[in-house]
């Protein structure tokens, strides 16, 4: 059981629709151990990136009531692109704790790039996106912008963790359009494409793949994700600066939420690796 609540060691909710979020949980638990971590994943209704953004809405206030009702929490990252987007707004009206959500790390790579070429591989759904094309106008506009939309590597993420073996030649021809150079918004016929260096995971699932990713390109890029970003913010926002606890403290505080059990004994070897020794069923009951 998750234990009570102390000033001196803050309960972060962590929220997405599967495991991607996890590559989110590892940040935050690198940078704040001495935190009790709640997980939830709705693999009930995975994946997200499919359904209308009032049905996106609806899911993640509805889990996020659940996961209050299980724990109390100081904060609650939705460590899901798609969630973020849609239902921020909505579940900062509704519940009185603190939200951090998750955006694609589209201005850090615009400063990390040398050729000037990033690409953004991300779901189709955050790709189309309004808020996705407003980040690249404000934060990325002097540069040429790769967008590649892919939900098999959501998919192959979520057999990763698993234990199911994932094909290189699967991530591979999912990539590959990040490597041939098809600029997504309109560009002059005869404009000169530079090489993409720089590329940003904009899903949180993405970054559970990155050996397989970095094996699968045809040249080396600088991979960026929002773990490091998401997890600062959320210290920003806490106030939290040091912490000095033993890891055994830190799995003593971890919970697993499930909005359903079915396929998730397969994911309790993963799962461990992040102190989650069972998992527990959420219901979304009102």
């Amino acid at each position: 059981m998750v234990e009570a609540k102390t000033e001196s060691r803050p309960r972060i909710g962590v929220f997405d629709s599967g495991v991607g979020g996890l590559s989110i949980l590892a940040a935050l638990q690198s940078r704040m151990p001495q935190a009790t971590f709640v997980y939830a994943a709705d693999n009930a209704h995975f994946p997200y990136g499919t359904k209308s953004r009032d049905e996106v809405i609806q899911l993640t206030v509805a889990t996020v009531r659940a996961m209050l009702k299980r724990a109390e929490l100081d904060i609650i990252v939705i460590a899901c692109n798609t969630a973020s987007t849609a239902a921020l707004k909505y579940l900062r009206e509704r519940f009185p704790v603190e939200f951090v959500g998750v955006v694609p790390a589209v201005k850090p790579a615009a400063a990390e790039t040398k050729t000037g070429c990033i690409g953004l591989l991300a779901t189709p759904t955050t790709i189309a996106g309004d808020y996705t094309s407003d980040l690249i106008a404000n934060h990325a506009a002097s540069a040429q912008v790769v967008l590649v939309g892919s939900r098999r590597l959501v998919e192959l993420a979520e057999l990763k963790l698993r234990g199911i073996h994932v094909a290189l030649d699967e991530v591979r021809a999912e990539i590959s359009p990040l490597f041939n150079q098809q600029i997504a918004d309109k560009q002059p016929a005869d404009k000169v494409v530079s090489k993409v260096d720089t590329v940003v995971l904009g899903c949180t699932h993405f970054p559970l793949l990155i050996e397989e990713l970095k094996a699968a390109s045809p040249w080396p890029v600088k991979w960026i994700d929002s773990g490091k970003a998401v997890a600062s913010r959320v210290a920003d926002v806490m106030k939290i600066t040091k912490y000095n606890a033993q890891a055994s403290d830190q799995v003593a505080g971890c919970v697993f939420l499930a909005t359903t059990l079915a396929d998730t004994e397969s994911l309790q070897p993963a799962l461990q690796q992040y102190g989650f020794a069972s998992i527990e069923f959420l219901s979304l009951s009102p």
